[in-house]
C-alpha cells in the first residue's frame, strides 16, 4: 500500500519534470536534506515540497530545470540484510516506470552506499506521446529509500549536461556521516552519462569541416532533413532525406554536407538510438540479425533494408497496412517509417577480448576487490570467473564475458 501512495505522489510532479528541457547549472551549492538524506544542489534551485502520508517529495527548479527527490521512510531496519533483500526493495519503486508504454533499459547498475545497496538506471519510456529518457539513482539510507529522478526528452539526449545530476549524487550521503562510499554512487551513474562529438545542423566540406566516415543523424524537431552532395552547389546531389527521428550515413572526403533541424554523431562514438519508434538501425549495433514484426502506427507503414548508409541500394522494401515482417543480417541497415517493433529488440550485447580492454577490466576487478591475478590482458578461465561473480553481485547479466555493461558498471 505504501508504495501505492509513493507513485500517486511521483505521479504528478515527475511527468511535469520529464517534459522540461534538461541544462542543469553549475555554481554555488545549498545542502538540502529529505528524510536522513543530506545532498547540495546549486544555491539558484528553487524548491517546492510535497507530502503524501509518510512519504515526502522534493522538487527542484531553476525555470528550466527539473530534478525530483522522493524519500519513503521504511518501518523494517534492511540495514545488514543480505543485499538480495535490499536490492528487492529498492527495485519495488522502479515497477511504475517498467509498465510505461515501452519501457526500454540503455543500463541497470547496482552500488554500495554506506554499507547498503543502490540502484542507479538508464531507461527510456513512452509518456503522452513523447519517448522520454530517465536517469534515477534509488539507494537505502538505513533508515528508508530515497529517490532521485531526472527526465528529458530523448531527441535532446546530446543537449543534456549530467554533470550536475552526477555533483549532487557525489554529495549524497546520510545525515551525521562523512559519505561513507557515497562516490560508488556517481561511479554507477556515469557509467550511463555519455558525452559524444557532435556536429550541430550548418553546411560542411567533408574532410576539412566534418572527418569522413558513419554518422548517426538526430532530428531536433519533428523533422530534421540532411543532404550529401559532390558540389558545393549541390547541383549534383548524392542521396538526402526528411526522417523522423534518426537516420545513419556515410559521408567521404570532398564530399558536402547539409544538415538542417538535426545534428550528427559518429557512429562509432555509440550513441544511443531508441528502439521503440521509427528510425534507422544498424544490424548487429543497434539491434540483432533476425526476423522482426513491424506495426504500422499511421494509415500505412514503411520499412526498406539497405546493404549500406549510403542508402543508393535497396535490398527490400514495402508499404503495408497493419503489420508486416521483416529480416535484415548482420551489417545491413533497416529504415522504418511510419511504423516500430511490435516487440522491442534487445540490443546485441557486444563481447570485448583485446588485451588492452581485458587488462583495463582486470585492473578495475582487483581495485574493486576481486582476484584476477596480474592483470595480463587474457581473458582465461580466472579472469571470466571474476568477472562472473561481479556480474552476478552487481545485478548485472551473468556471462562471465566483458560486455558494454561490465564496462559502465565499472566506469570503463
Amino acid at each position: 500500500m505504501r508504495k501505492n501512495r509513493i507513485f500517486k505522489l511521483l505521479g504528478a510532479s515527475v511527468c511535469a519534470a520529464f517534459l522540461s528541457v534538461v541544462a542543469l547549472a553549475a555554481g554555488e551549492v545549498k545542502t538540502e536534506t529529505i528524510g536522513n538524506l543530506v545532498y547540495e544542489v546549486p544555491d539558484n534551485w528553487v524548491v517546492s515540497t510535497s507530502d503524501a502520508d509518510t512519504t515526502v517529495s522534493k522538487t527542484y527548479t531553476d525555470g528550466k530545470v527539473s530534478m525530483v527527490v522522493t524519500y519513503m521512510p521504511m518501518e523494517l531496519d534492511m540495514s545488514g540484510m543480505d543485499s538480495s533483500i535490499q536490492k528487492l526493495m529498492l527495485n519495488a519503486p522502479m515497477e511504475s516506470f517498467e509498465a510505461m508504454d515501452d519501457y526500454t533499459e540503455m543500463s541497470n547498475d547496482y552500488y554500495n552506499f554506506e554499507g547498503n545497496s543502490g540502484n542507479a538506471r538508464l531507461f527510456t519510456y513512452d509518456v503522452s506521446g513523447t519517448n522520454v529518457t530517465t536517469m534515477t539513482n534509488v539507494m537505502y539510507t538505513g533508515e528508508g529509500i530515497g529517490m532521485f529522478i531526472m527526465g528529458f526528452p530523448t531527441t535532446l539526449i546530446l543537449d543534456v549536461n549530467s554533470d550536475a545530476f552526477l555533483d549532487v549524487m557525489k554529495s549524497t550521503k546520510t545525515v551525521g556521516t562523512s559519505g561513507g562510499e557515497a562516490s560508488d554512487t556517481s561511479q554507477a551513474i556515469s557509467g550511463t552519462a555519455k558525452e559524444h562529438t557532435r556536429y550541430s545542423a550548418d553546411f560542411y566540406k567533408v574532410g576539412t569541416d566534418i572527418p569522413a566516415g558513419e554518422y548517426v543523424v538526430f532530428a531536433e524537431s519533428d523533422q530534421g532533413y540532411f543532404c550529401v552532395s559532390s558540389d558545393s552547389n549541390q547541383k549534383d546531389i548524392t542521396f538526402n532525406e526528411n526522417f523522423a527521428y534518426n537516420s545513419i550515413i556515410t559521408i567521404r572526403d570532398g564530399e558536402y554536407l547539409e544538415l538542417s533541424r538535426c545534428y550528427a554523431v559518429p557512429l562509432e562514438e555509440n550513441p544511443d538510438i531508441a528502439l521503440s519508434d521509427s528510425g534507422m538501425f544498424k544490424v548487429g549495433t543497434h539491434i540483432p540479425a533476425g526476423e522482426y514484426k513491424l506495426t504500422a502506427t499511421g494509415t500505412s507503414g514503411y520499412y526498406c533494408v539497405y546493404p549500406d548508409s549510403r542508402q543508393d541500394d535497396i535490398i527490400a522494401n514495402d508499404n503495408f497496412e497493419n503489420q508486416n515482417y521483416v529480416t535484415v543480417s548482420d551489417g545491413q541497415y533497416l529504415l522504418l517509417s511510419r511504423c516500430k517493433f511490435a516487440e522491442i529488440p534487445a540490443k546485441p550485447m557486444k563481447v570485448y577480448t583485446d588485451s588492452e580492454t581485458v587488462k583495463k577490466v582486470q585492473e578495475a576487478l582487483n581495485a574493486a576487490g576481486y582476484d584476477c591475478g596480474a592483470p595480463d590482458g587474457i581473458a582465461g578461465s580466472g579472469t571470466a570467473g571474476q568477472v562472473e561473480k561481479y556480474q552476478t553481485e552487481k545485478g548485472l547479466t551473468v556471462t562471465g564475458t566483458i560486455t558494454d555493461e561490465v564496462l559502465a558498471s565499472l566506469g570503463i
